[in-house]
C-alpha cells in the first residue's frame, strides 16, 4: 500500500493508534495496532519499530529484539532501527552484540549521537574503555560537538582505565 494509506497511518505513524495505546501504557493493544500496520503494509517499518518498542516495555524482550531486526531487515537504512537494537543488546547485557549493531550503524552515519552513546557505552562494558577514548578523540576535528557531548558521557562512567 502507498504511504499515504490512511488505515496505515491511523494504525503506525505520528499521532496514531500504535503510539497513542502504547503512551497511555496500554502495550498489548498497541502491539495489536501495530499488527495490523504490518498486515496492510508488510514493509512499514514504523509498525516494526513501534511493536518492538512495545514488546520492550512489556519486557518480551527476544519479541522485541525481533521486530527492531524486521525493521532492519525491512529499511536498512532506516539508522533507528540500529540505535533500538543495540540498546536492548546493551540493556539485556548482549554487550558484543550491541557493539556489533552499532558499529553497523556507525557505518552508515558515523555523526549520529545515539549511535555514538551506544558506542561509547557497549565498549566501557566490555571493558574496552581506551578504544571508547580513541572514537570519541576521533570526533574531535570532524564533529566537535559530538565529540563534547561523548566526552562528557566518559566522564560520568568509569573511565579508570583509560585515565
Amino acid at each position: 500500500m502507498a504511504p499515504g494509506n490512511p488505515a496505515v497511518w491511523y494504525n503506525s505513524g505520528v499521532g496514531s493508534k500504535g503510539m497513542l495505546l502504547s503512551q497511555m501504557g496500554r502495550y498489548k493493544e498497541s502491539v495489536a495496532a501495530y499488527q495490523g500496520t504490518v498486515l496492510i503494509d508488510g514493509e512499514h517499518v514504523g509498525g516494526h519499530i513501534g511493536m518492538g518498542r512495545s514488546y520492550e516495555k512489556m519486557r518480551q524482550i527476544d519479541k522485541a529484539v525481533e521486530m527492531f531486526m524486521k525493521a532492519i531487515e525491512v529499511r536498512p537504512d532506516e539508522i533507528i532501527s540500529y540505535g533500538n537494537l543495540g540498546r536492548v543488546l546493551l540493556e539485556t547485557d548482549r554487550v558484543f552484540e550491541a557493539i556489533a549493531v552499532f558499529k553497523m550503524a556507525a557505518a552508515m552515519d558515523p555523526h549520529d549521537p545515539i549511535v555514538g552513546k551506544g558506542l561509547v557505552v557497549a565498549w566501557f562494558k566490555a571493558g574496552e574503555g581506551k578504544r571508547a577514548r580513541a572514537y570519541v578523540q576521533g570526533l574531535k576535528l570532524v564533529d566537535a560537538e559530538l565529540h563534547n557531548r561523548l566526552s562528557d558521557l566518559m566522564g560520568s562512567l568509569d573511565c579508570s582505565d583509560v585515565k
